[in-house]
């Protein structure tokens, strides 16, 4: 893939069908380097090696970040509590209110965390690969070294796990915990189970995948992969398209409705995309992307880089005009049905 310049304008396309009747499209052109420069809010050093996961909620008032612990910081990028464990930390994820905060351990540990308290923990037979939480707490999945991708309730108890013949390394779960989306390490499939213990289906991919994120209905599933691809599937697991980037893809988060994809790639950038598979922005860190988390707007994007820094990004300069010049196109068309307009946007 060619990277555009920083001085060349990104074509950011936002498409509504209002009442049954036609479509609007409206195009923004958006200045790479006026992003690069407005983009970022702040950054945290951790002082540690490599920040794997972090994790945004609802509206991006907290983000949970591990290392050599669990951080939680708010959006100021003030650091609100951390949390030592024995072991590597893998995998953080957070509630929509920030209130509830799961992670896994190389120590084979699923942990439950509430207001910064340890809660519980549950032990598996392998160290944890990757923890998804429901937005209100109530069921959080696991996908283990052990081969088995477990589904756990708010109170720790384990409700079902499934055994597979490979290695599962991310997951991801609904909003009401009904579909766990995961990847393969090998072979490098996507995966959607329902909350039943049922494989659904699986995908194949070019290479081992490294990162899924479930909308909050299901409705679609992107996927990052070390064949440099960013992926994105509907709820049947048909491929609806992908982006190469330079390097290994090694995270992605899809916004709750769908609409919005970050990505973090191993050739330093941080991606938005529409769901049709537009790029809107990118931002280069000077340093591999390891980890990626979107509100449920796509109003921020938190992100982690392999030399330990936490990153919180400030995107509601590139929504927000498209929301609003979309509405006000359609208000001075008589044909729309404003109303209904709005309550899409």
């Amino acid at each position: 893939m060619n990277k555009p310049s920083r001085m060349l304008g990104i074509i950011a396309i936002l498409s509504l069908l209002i009442s049954g009747v036609s479509s609007f499209l409206f195009i923004l052109s958006i200045d790479t380097a006026q992003a690069q420069e407005h983009g970022l809010l702040w950054k945290y050093e951790t002082g540690s090696y490599c920040v794997n996961s972090v994790s945004i909620s609802q509206g991006g008032e907290y983000i949970a970040a591990e290392r050599d612990g669990v951080y939680l910081f708010n959006k100021e990028g003030k650091l609100l509590w951390k949390y030592k464990i024995g072991d590597e930390v893998t995998s953080v994820s957070i509630s929509q209110d920030g209130s509830y905060i799961a992670s896994g351990s190389y120590d084979n540990y699923v942990y439950f965390f509430e207001e910064g308290k340890l809660l519980w923990k549950y032990r598996t037979c392998s160290y944890i690969e990757s923890v998804s939480i429901t937005p209100d707490g109530s069921y959080i999945a696991a996908g283990s070294g052990d081969k088995h991708v477990y589904l756990l309730n708010k109170e720790g108890k384990l409700l079902w796990k499934y055994e597979t013949d490979f290695w599962f390394k991310p997951i991801s779960i609904t909003s009401d915990g009904k579909y766990i989306a995961a990847g393969g390490y090998s072979p490098g499939n996507v995966y959607l189970f329902s909350k039943e213990e049922k494989l659904l289906w699986k995908y194949e991919t070019g290479d081992w995948i490294e990162s899924v994120s479930i909308s909050q209905d299901g409705e679609y599933i992107a996927a990052g992969s070390e064949d440099k691809h960013v992926y994105l599937l509907n709820k049947e697991g048909k491929l609806l398209w992908k982006y190469e980037t330079d390097d290994e893809v090694e995270s992605v988060s899809i916004s709750q409705d769908g609409e919005y994809i970050a990505a973090g790639s191993d050739d330093n950038y941080v991606y938005l995309f529409n769901k049709e598979g537009k790029l809107l922005w990118m931002y280069e860190t000077g340093d591999e992307v390891e980890s990626v988390s979107i509100s449920q707007d796509g109003s921020y994007i938190a992100a982690g880089s392999l030399q330990g820094y936490v990153y919180l990004f400030g995107l509601s300069w590139i929504i927000s005009p498209l929301i609003e010049d979309a509405k006000k196109a359609i208000s001075e068309n008589e044909r729309y049905n404003v109303k209904k307009a709005e309550e899409l946007l």
